[in-house]
């Protein structure tokens, strides 16, 4: 075969090429769809030839494609548009924001080409209702048309209404947007961030009130039948109690969840054992002091007359001296106490301890001031309540006791013209009583009697004077005007003369008067 030949068959081998190419490209095939999901522009095509005939050119703004357009080879069905889809949705896009994908044959002019347009982005969603709401432990606010993703995870359809997003590691960002759609592609993503759990509190077992203080935000729970019960939530500030927990005394604690962070780990608190009530506290009336516990340790003990205990109840320090907690006589009722050993706060290596449980101490209330009279005429105080030992005061003078015989007390010569303080004597079982005060009055002044030696007689006296003669009793002046010397008798005596005691006031001091023998 001659050169010639041989170039005449080649050339006509590369026409018919040429003309099978073209004739495949002209057809149907070659039109442009958007895969939004797969983030492609797809050239329809029957077989590869379609393709492989094809360049494509990307062009941003509102130029279209001209003599100095690069063209890239088309090496498969799709081109990856993913760097290039513009953040803005379609609705918002501007001619000179928009990106087209421009697709020809690489026989044809620039200007004779297939184009689409790329649609933008869907903007994310709206963060301030598509959230992260610790309570639930779920993103809010969420439908099917979303999905999201943790990490390098696949997108996953979110759930309509709220998305659990429990599995996700606490302080990882979920990533949400809106799901691809035919030739939208999928949104710009909004990236939630799942807090961290709040850490455990660092409560402390406080044995003052032998529980624990919670805030509000805090929620608690006690053990039933071996698991944690169901929390309480803690609105205000609150002190959980001994008594509200169970057998195993065991309080879990957390911060509740909240809309910005999930529930946190629990901390849990033992309480110590119990302490038992100590001996009952014994009093001395006599003494007005306890003689148990012993004075040295009196201070560990505290006191309340509050009998429906609660944690605001408040206590008192006991101490030794107890005569300020007897009653008045006044008071209704003896005083009723409970009583019990102080908690003891931890202190290096000693845990706490509570306070003990309590015991009761009844002081009873002091006896009425007992009713005295004073007997002027009988020299006596009169009628106490009872036969006993009294406490008799004068002045600031220390007390002394006096017991009274057949219910009554002779009146003591310094006591007239003095105010008594009177009261019953304590026994070990029984408080003093109040005080009763007895004023005695003062005697008044001897009479003016004298002596008449012209008839050895004194004079002058009247019914309402006694005489007595020597060391005898005194005698009552009747109707006499004198105590004549034949009443007096001839031997040389004193005669006494005084006022008679009435039962408004005591007998005078007396007038002695030496009368000689006669």
């Amino acid at each position: 075969m001659s050169k010639l030949l041989k170039r005449g068959l080649v050339l006509m081998i590369v026409l018919v090429a040429v003309f099978a190419i073209g004739a495949i490209a002209s057809a149907a095939d070659g039109a442009l769809t958007i895969d939004g999901a797969k983030e492609q522009v797809v050239v329809e095509s029957a077989s590869d030839a379609i393709w492989q005939a094809r360049e494509y050119a990307i062009i941003k703004g509102d130029k279209v494609p001209d003599a100095k357009t690069k063209w890239i080879d088309l090496w498969g069905k799709t081109i990856d548009i993913s760097k290039v889809i513009p953040k803005t949705e379609a609705a918002g896009l501007a001619a000179k924001t928009q990106v087209k994908v421009y697709v020809k044959l690489k026989t044809d002019d620039f200007s004779t080409n297939t184009s689409i347009v790329v649609l933008g982005r869907p903007a994310a969603p709206d963060k301030t209702t598509v959230k992260y709401d610790g309570a639930q432990n779920k993103i809010l606010d969420t439908t099917t048309s979303l999905e999201y993703k943790v990490g390098l995870s696949d997108w996953i359809t979110a759930t309509a209404t709220a998305t659990d997003v429990s599995f996700a590691t606490k302080g990882a960002k979920v990533q949400i947007r809106v799901k691809a759609n035919a030739g939208v592609p999928a949104g710009v993503a909004l990236n939630v961030t799942v807090p961290a759990a709040p850490k455990a509190p660092t409560v402390k077992y406080d044995p003052k009130i032998d529980g624990v203080k919670l805030k509000a935000g805090q929620e608690w729970a006690k053990t039933v039948s071996g698991n944690i019960d169901t929390p309480t939530l803690v609105t205000a500030a609150t002190d959980v109690l001994r008594a509200d927990l169970d057998a195993d005394l065991k309080i879990y604690i957390r911060t509740a969840a909240t809309e910005k962070a999930p529930v946190g780990a629990w901390q849990t608190i033992t309480f110590p054992a119990a302490v038992a009530a100590p001996a009952a506290p014994v009093i001395d009336y006599t003494t007005e002091k306890l003689t148990t516990p012993a004075p040295a340790d009196v201070a560990k003990y505290e006191y309340t007359d509050d009998t429906n205990v609660t944690s605001a109840t408040k206590w008192t320090a006991l101490k030794e001296d107890i005569s300020k907690l007897i009653p008045k006589d006044t008071a209704s009722v003896d005083l009723t106490l409970l009583v019990r050993l102080k908690a003891v706060p931890a202190k290096g290596t000693d845990p706490a301890e509570p306070a003990s449980a309590t015991v009761g101490l009844t002081v009873l209330k002091r006896a009425a001031a007992p009713a005295i009279t004073v007997d002027y005429i009988a020299g006596n105080l009169g009628t106490p309540a009872a036969a006993g030992t009294y406490s008799i005061a004068v002045g600031t003078a220390a007390a002394e006791n006096k017991t009274a015989a057949a219910s009554v007390i002779a009146i003591d010569e310094t006591w007239y013209g003095k105010t008594l303080k009177i009261k019953t004597v304590a026994t070990s079982v029984l408080p003093a009583s109040a005080e009763a005060t007895v004023v005695v009055k003062a005697r008044p002044s001897a009479p003016s009697v004298s002596f008449k030696a012209d008839d050895r007689s004194i004079g002058p006296v009247n019914a309402t004077m006694e005489y007595k003669i020597g060391g005898g009793s005194y005698t009552a002046v009747t109707s006499e005007t004198v105590i004549s010397d034949t009443t007096i008798g001839a031997a040389a005596v004193d005669v006494t003369v005084r006022l008679k005691a009435t039962s408004a006031a005591p007998a005078s001091a007396e007038k002695v008067i030496a009368v000689p023998v006669r």
